[in-house]
């Protein structure tokens, strides 16, 4: 399935299952390139040069939303386009975070996005202090957390969008450890967060053949299977 398509999953379950009484809700998102972002808007700098005015991001997802709070630099600031791979680009945070608000319009939205271009789950993702890649994403949903925790708010973890799977398609050894890796991440993520019981979606990689058509198969089936074997996932 596509990002987009496991976000408004995640919509779905959390709609049926979340915390009705929470007040603060955290959304984390991360992944390598397609969550990253690589949508580009009117007057954005990509490579150096500005977009053009055509094509326009549809409204209202072209506006600052005030409603929903996006971590950027150490700091919380509205969600918008322009946090994507460039500062010129955006991913699908923008309407994420402004389906979230229609869904949760008495409670505190907050979105902690970390993604890396071509990055693996298998080494760079790895969730048992080696990972560089997670041991980022980690800090940096800490660091988010802490400001809300300084700001007297009391912050629920309340799900996950994990868009990833393309760098370990491309090799093998990777390919085939990839359910267990997977499902030690989500583990790991709810630990690490206290949110035992955390909603997490899993955006399947296309069948492109990223890398032998075999391992892209193997990749998208884990993803799967993992999937239906955790009642909190997607």
């Amino acid at each position: 399935m596509k990002s987009t398509l496991g976000i408004f999953v995640l919509l779905g379950i959390m709609l049926s299952a979340a915390p009705a009484d929470a007040a603060t809700k955290v959304f984390l998102l991360g992944g390598q390139s397609n969550m990253a972002g690589v949508g580009q808007y009117p007057g954005g700098v990509v490579n150096g040069k500005t977009i053009p005015p055509e094509p326009a991001i549809p409204a209202p997802y072209d506006d600052p939303q005030p409603d929903v709070q996006f971590w950027h630099n150490n700091a919380w600031t509205d969600l918008r386009p322009g946090f994507g791979f460039q500062s010129g680009e955006f991913g699908p945070e923008v309407t994420f975070g402004y389906r979230l608000n229609q869904l949760f319009p008495d409670d505190d939205i907050y979105l902690v996005k970390y993604a890396e271009s071509g990055s693996n789950l298998a080494v760079q993702w790895k969730p048992d202090g080696t990972g560089a890649q997670y041991n980022a994403f980690k800090s940096r949903v800490n660091s988010a957390l802490l400001n809300l925790n300084n700001a007297h708010l009391n912050p629920e973890v309340a799900g996950m969008i994990w868009m990833q799977g393309e760098s370990d398609a491309n090799k093998h050894e990777y390919a085939v450890h990839y359910a267990e890796n997977l499902a030690a991440l989500i583990d790991k993520v709810r630990l690490d967060f206290d949110a035992a019981d955390m909603r997490f979606v899993i955006g399947r990689i296309d069948d492109w053949p990223w890398g032998a058509t075999a391992d892209c198969d193997l990749v998208r089936a884990a993803q799967q299977t993992v999937a239906e074997a955790d009642d909190n996932a997607a």
